[in-house]
């Protein structure tokens, strides 16, 4: 079944443009219906929810803009000079007049109130002045002590702040109120058709709205309550003058979503209109396209069994299809010029492409710069009969030759091959910059193979001369000090002499080794031995070898080969042996009191792992990237008392990579000892 309707769909345009139809018309319209179903009610709270915040914040600014503005008014007041009325007790000419003018121009429900030092009432913008003591004397002292610049009590917000006269501006004379009705806040507050607003201050139980308010149990910076007849949306006013207040827009849901249910009611009532529309559509529109496609095959068709590419399709149409007959038209009509063309263009490609491999194995065959400029000129022109085309140590009109500067890694102009760009077509100069980029790749190879030359013969003298030149006589120094040495009748003095003399040397003597070795694994020209070792036995003549220099400064000295199960190990003894020496000496030489401790294990089948653990003075972990650079030496007391050529962790780690293993420092820092880990593949 699944077959057949897929061929009944695939064998035919016509069906498949029909059911493009059918598709394109009717999905996206179930589509829309049933999300409005089943997530438009979803969809149109969170929009809601989402406009609501915004809302919020746009009355909260407000309110918050006035109450910054009356406490602004307040306090330029206190400073304009008719508030010294206060002391000549001119109230009633200026000072009252004043604060009466000042509400008006406000327009809401608030008074401005003077009253002196005392508590006393001086003046206000009352119709009637008031006489006796301030009537929140209590909560303006509480605010005073907490230094707030203003208090609420009950359903007024008091701003208040403190009056000096002008001519003594240490002359405290009262105080300047401003009794603001936190009522006046309703005017800001959310007013329409299933949706409305209110102020609330849970921790004071004070609600400034204009109806019932919501039960909200847990107040948080803003939230959204989303019940089964509203959807609640607040959030907490950040204002020094209504701390603890929220402003709460409270949405009939019945409302909200009034429009919601309406259009589902419509589209239910739509569908049915809809599939017959798209039907009677589909037939129409599949008919009229299919028809000139059905032409235009015949057409293709009959040229095809024909091959007269000279014919011309008829097709009676104006739109894509008659403009696709066009086109296929232009292409019958230019089909044979065009890979006419392309046979030429091929065949000059392939000549142009055969020149440059002629030329590049030309070129690369060259040893000298001069010769690989020279050569490259000569076969340039007599590829192109062209003796005018020649090459300049300067920048000129032409292909130009750029070469890296490998000192300061940065492109320099070489030269320039010579010609006149008018007289070439693009494919031409782009020939010519080929050639220019093959001259520089070569220079640049010829200069790498120069310098790596150079460096070779350097780098081989070098270990010459330090070969016969320091280690033989270095060699006599040693073996006449240890001559001298056993001589009786040097005397003390002269036997420290010869024993300093007996030490720098060996001290020279090890550094040139170092150096020696290190110059040989650069140059690859350290050999390596492997051959079948008892790794146990090696450990155990190492150990023996060195025993008594822990014995001499009372270290312990221990060999833990528990964990290991190998026996006979493939590896080259002398470097082992080498690297193992190197990092017993330097635990044993940096460790005062404790021991070291040797441990051998197998990682796997094909590696072996070696620690060696010390109770020494420890490493930083910031110097532990230091130890294996050449001549790196810490900067520690022991480290200054055993003199050392800083090379030996470094030959070791190198010998260690030689070995196609690796070693690895840790340390926990300073006096918390450190661990040597030598890997390498058995």
């Amino acid at each position: 079944m699944k077959n057949r309707l897929y061929n009944y769909f695939h064998v035919s345009l016509y069906r498949k443009l029909l059911l493009a139809f059918m598709i394109v018309g009717l999905v996206p319209f179930v589509i829309v219906y049933l999300y409005l179903i089943f997530y438009g009610k979803d969809k149109i709270t969170q929009n809601i929810i989402s406009r609501e915040f915004e809302n919020l914040q746009t009355v909260i600014t407000a309110s918050q803009n006035t109450l910054k503005h009356i406490n602004n008014e307040i306090s330029f007041l206190s400073k304009l000079d008719v508030i010294d009325d206060v002391v000549v007790g001119d109230i009633d000419e200026r000072l009252s007049r004043l604060l009466i003018q000042k509400k008006r121009d406000l327009n809401i429900n608030l008074e401005f109130v003077v009253i002196n030092g005392s508590f006393t009432y001086v003046t206000s913008s009352a119709k009637h002045n008031l006489e006796g003591i301030y009537r929140y004397k209590k909560e303006l002292q509480r605010a005073i002590t907490k230094r707030k610049k203003s208090f609420i009590y009950k359903n007024t917000l008091v701003f208040y702040t403190k009056l000096y006269a002008s001519f003594n501006p240490d002359k405290f004379l009262g105080y300047l109120l401003a009794e603001y009705d936190l009522n006046n806040l309703s005017s800001f507050v959310a007013k329409g058709k299933g949706i409305y607003g209110y102020f609330i201050n849970p921790v004071k139980n004070i609600t400034i709205q204009t109806k019932e308010k919501v039960t909200i149990a847990v107040y948080k910076s803003q939230g959204t309550i989303i019940g089964k007849n509203n959807l609640v949306v607040y959030k907490k006013l950040h204002s020094p003058f209504l701390q603890n207040w929220y402003y709460v827009n409270v949405i009939k849901k019945e409302k909200a979503l009034d429009f919601l249910y309406d259009f589902i009611v419509f589209m239910a009532y739509m569908l049915p209109l809809a599939i017959v529309l798209v039907l009677v559509v589909g037939f129409v529109s599949a008919n009229r396209i299919i028809k000139p496609i059905k032409e235009l095959t015949q057409s293709v068709l009959t040229i095809k069994q024909d091959k007269d590419y000279k014919q011309h399709i008829n097709i009676n149409a104006h739109d894509e299809i008659g403009k696709l007959s066009d086109a296929f038209n232009e292409l019958l009509a230019t089909t044979d010029n065009a890979l006419e063309r392309l046979e030429t263009q091929n065949r000059i490609q392939l000549k142009r492409f055969t020149e440059l491999i002629t030329i590049f194995n030309a070129i690369i065959q060259t040893s000298s710069e001069t010769e690989c400029i020279e050569l490259s000129i000569k076969k340039i022109q007599n590829l192109t009969n062209n003796a005018s085309i020649n090459f300049e140590k300067q920048e000129g009109e032409g292909a130009k030759i750029y070469v890296t500067n490998f000192e300061k890694n940065t492109k320099e102009l070489y030269g320039c091959i010579t010609f006149k760009k008018e007289d070439l077509s693009e494919n031409e100069l782009h020939f010519y910059n080929s050639i220019a980029t093959m001259i520089a790749l070569q220079l640049e190879r010829i200069r790498l193979i120069n310098a790596t030359t150079q460096a070779s013969r350097a780098k081989s003298a070098f270990i010459s001369n330090m070969s016969h030149e320091l280690r033989t006589p270095l060699n006599a120094i040693i073996g006449f000090t240890q001559y001298l040495i056993t001589y009786e009748e040097l005397q003390q003095e002269q036997m420290e002499i010869v024993g300093n003399i007996e030490n720098s040397a060996s001290y020279l003597l090890e550094m040139i080794n170092g150096i020696l070795d290190i110059a040989k694994i650069e140059a690859g020209k350290m050999e390596l031995h492997y051959e079948k070792v008892d790794t146990k036995e090696l450990l155990v003549n190492i150990v023996n070898m060195l025993n008594p220099l822990a014995e001499q400064k009372e270290l312990t000295f221990s060999l833990d080969m528990k964990e290991f199960h190998g026996d006979n190990i493939f590896i080259d003894p002398y470097f082992v042996k080498q690297i193992i020496i190197n990092l017993l000496s330097n635990a044993i030489k940096f460790t005062e009191k404790g021991g070291v401790t040797i441990h051998l294990k197998m990682l796997s089948s094909k590696e072996l792992q070696l620690s060696i653990s010390d109770t020494g003075i420890g490493i930083e972990a910031e110097n532990l990237a230091k130890l294996f650079q050449d001549f790196a030496q810490l900067d520690h007391k022991i480290q200054k008392k055993y003199k050392g050529t800083g090379l030996g962790l470094s030959l070791s780690k190198k010998l260690a990579q030689l070995l196609n293993g690796d070693l690895l420092i840790k340390s926990e820092g300073i006096d918390k000892g450190s661990t040597a880990v030598l890997i390498l593949p058995i």
